[in-house]
């Protein structure tokens, strides 16, 4: 993105795992792709109460609405499936508020918050490749421009299907309610990691001109995709195997294409490391430095002050608030992995 170009980026969700034969879980990881496709400058002021509503309404006149502010959610799914669409997306927000305040800079009144919940994933597709054609491979995104959240329910992909299909036939019972149950563990995730990406967005907890690197954003989406915000994550404990990105790659990373610039070997455990990394600054002793180091980015809001950030490294940045040096700093990550992936189960997470 030109230093010149304030335009928020466009989040993507795309599937790095696979329901195969009933073996394998749907992913262990939501992944986002950040891309400047499929952006515009977002508007000086977005429709608000009932002209928003009949934006979407008209968008989707065959869908139904369903409205707990400030959400408004069209849907072809049945009912209940809404209503725990929005009961995600309201906790979500009031958890997000609360253990994020001290860094939340907009006070202002949240503007309305569309959400596109597709039943089926033939839908999806088509819709993605009218509004962001770059992203048609994905399972959910955030535009920016229009405030909007679009998610496909997992249990309308065509990974979930083809695993019911391929279930064995002497288990396919015991298999279907299995994997019923990750499909809906994923679009549980999905829904809060795209909702984060939404509330960084309105709440000035980002910049808007994508300064900050991509363990930040990332990791943080990945921290709050748990039922609650920063739990333990089995899934992604798991995928902290080696060989894992040496800390200064992970952390000077900041390319437009997000982790997807890595070779597609290293695609997972950049996310899982992201995921940890956050895990670890979030500890008492780095809080009040990590948050210093997030404001350092937030606070950037002129085109000539993201140019003269994307200068300079971020891990110089991190170390700087944390008062400390790369070199210990990179003993404490490693001490800190070690710890993680040693520990009985996901739930010991120092």
């Amino acid at each position: 993105m030109a230093a010149t170009n304030p335009t928020p980026r466009t989040r993507a969700a795309a599937e790095l795992g696979v329901l195969a034969f009933g073996l394998t879980a749907l992913a262990g990881v939501i992944a986002h792709l950040p891309a400047d496709t499929a952006t515009a400058p977002l508007p000086a002021k977005l429709a608000t109460g009932a002209a928003a509503n009949h934006d979407l309404t008209a968008d989707f006149p065959n869908f139904n609405l369903y409205q707990t502010a400030p959400y408004s959610l069209v849907t072809d799914a049945p009912a209940v499936v809404a209503q725990e669409t929005l009961a995600t997306l309201t906790a979500l927000r009031q958890e997000f508020h609360r253990h994020f305040a001290d860094l939340i800079r907009t006070q202002a009144p949240e503007l309305p918050v569309h959400v596109v919940f597709f039943s089926h994933e033939a839908d999806y597709r088509a819709y993605v490749l009218r509004a962001a054609p770059g992203l048609v491979n994905s399972a959910g995104l955030f535009l920016p421009r229009d405030n909007r959240l679009v998610l496909l329910d997992q249990l309308g992909s065509h990974n979930y299907l083809r695993a019911q299909q391929h279930a064995p036939v002497t288990a396919r019972a015991q298999a279907s309610v299995r994997l019923a149950g990750e499909a809906r563990a994923i679009t549980a995730r999905l829904i809060r990691h795209e909702g984060t990406h939404q509330l960084m967005h309105a709440t000035g907890f980002e910049s808007a001109f994508a300064v900050a690197p991509t363990w930040l954003t990332e990791g943080l989406a990945q921290y709050c995709e748990t039922e609650t915000i920063g739990a333990p994550d089995k899934l992604l404990t798991a995928r902290l195997a080696p060989p894992l990105l040496p800390l200064r790659q992970l952390l000077n990373h900041r390319q437009p294409a997000g982790f997807f610039a890595l070779p597609e070997t290293q695609v997972a455990t950049a996310y899982a490391q992201s995921w940890a990394l956050i895990h670890f600054l979030m500890q008492p002793e780095y809080r009040p430095g990590f948050f210093a180091f997030i404001r350092s980015y937030r606070d950037v809001t002129a085109a000539g002050a993201a140019q003269r950030a994307r200068l300079v490294e971020p891990a110089a940045v991190l170390v700087q608030h944390l008062h400390t040096d790369f070199a210990t700093l990179e003993n404490q990550w490693h001490n800190f992995i070690a710890a993680v992936k040693s520990a009985p189960c996901a739930d010991d997470l120092p």
